[in-house]
């Protein structure tokens, strides 16, 4: 019996595919620039862009990457959430736990509009008037208009529309989470609770708050960042941080990071980057030494490598507590003797 031929799907050429106008990005980090790449023909300064990721970095990548110029800018929403869901198969996702979900919009680099004027004006919340008061004719924020008007009527996510320092706030205090939680289950393929009960995982976890702490001082006193140092001195602490860690472990005890999963079913790059990574890049900018933070980026880039074929640079120094010394040198003298041996025993023949 002859078996029909299923066609199978084509991507719709850049000239035919429609425009983009509102787009939601729930893919890991490291997939993200990848992902959106192969859409930016379809996108325009009038499409609006939801980040959800864990993370960060990403919105700094992008603009750097895909959309230097302002003016060609897409509008960005920088969304974050505590619901916790794990996945019992292909489209089959479990709503394991209650949290929020809160997003803010990056504010106008060209200052055409200010999203937030009715906290400037005695508003105890931000209004969709702030994006246009009239969207029908404003087609440079319609679907930023439309986008927020549908991510607050997603109610059984309990959704907060924050100010951008607000949304930083958040952001980076989950930031600190992430650097303490992810890379600690990953290396020790542990829950997040197990980590409450060793002194030595608490250690680590002091080590690395205290250094997030002062990078996002440093920061916010930069006057680079979307945080008032004044935020930042008052929620931004170490011990601060150390209590909002605890507090998410002790919430999430029985539950496996997403990087301990994502280690365990080998899938990498991990978000390493956009975690760890993040902060001692952020460190670096403003001379804040990160050492637990950089240690922990290693290890889990080396557990991610275990078992999978590593190219050695062409020229290695191989460490010995008398020196160290050049392999390709040792390699190029070895080569070199065996080729005059050669010779000598040719010379006697």
């Amino acid at each position: 019996m002859k078996q029909r031929r299923v066609p199978k799907w084509r991507q719709p050429e850049v000239g035919q595919a429609h425009p983009i106008e509102s787009l939601i990005l729930t893919c890991k980090a490291p997939s993200t620039l990848s992902a959106l790449q192969r859409l930016v023909p379809r996108l325009s300064s009038n499409s609006t862009i939801v980040l959800l990721q864990n993370g960060m970095g990403v919105y700094e990548q992008l603009v750097e990457r895909l959309f230097p110029d302002p003016e060609k800018r897409p509008h960005f929403v920088l969304a974050s959430t505590s619901h916790g869901v794990w996945a019992r198969g292909p489209l089959n996702v479990v709503h394991a736990g209650l949290g929020d979900f809160s997003f803010g919009i990056v504010p106008d680099p060209q200052k055409r509009r200010d999203y937030e004027a009715s906290l400037k004006s005695g508003f105890s919340h931000l209004q969709l008037a702030d994006i246009s008061t009239n969207p029908a004719e404003d087609p440079q924020s319609r679907t930023l208009h439309a986008t927020i008007h549908a991510l607050l009527s997603l109610k059984d996510l309990n959704p907060h529309w924050e100010s951008m320092p607000n949304m930083h706030l958040k952001l980076l205090r989950k930031l600190c989470v992430n650097c303490c939680v992810n890379p600690l289950t990953a290396i020790m393929n542990v829950t997040n609770g197990e980590l409450l009960g060793s002194t030595e995982a608490y250690s680590i976890l002091r080590a690395i708050c205290k250094e997030a702490s002062a990078v996002f001082r440093a920061h916010s006193e930069s006057g680079d960042s979307y945080l008032p140092a004044t935020l930042a001195m008052a929620h931004l602490t170490s011990p601060k941080l150390e209590e909002e860690t605890m507090r998410v472990i002790g919430h999430t005890s029985r539950n496996f990071s997403s990087m301990q999963q994502d280690i365990k079913n080998g899938k990498i790059p991990t978000e390493i980057e956009y975690m760890n990574g993040y902060l001692c890049r952020l460190g670096q900018q403003y001379d804040v030494p990160t050492p637990a933070n950089n240690m922990m980026r290693q290890m889990v880039k080396f557990k991610s490598s275990v078992g999978k074929p590593t190219p050695l640079p062409p020229v290695m120094k191989y460490w010995h507590p008398l020196g160290s010394f050049d392999l390709g040198q040792r390699e190029r003298q070895q080569t070199t003797t065996k080729d005059s041996t050669q010779f000598r025993r040719g010379s006697v023949l």
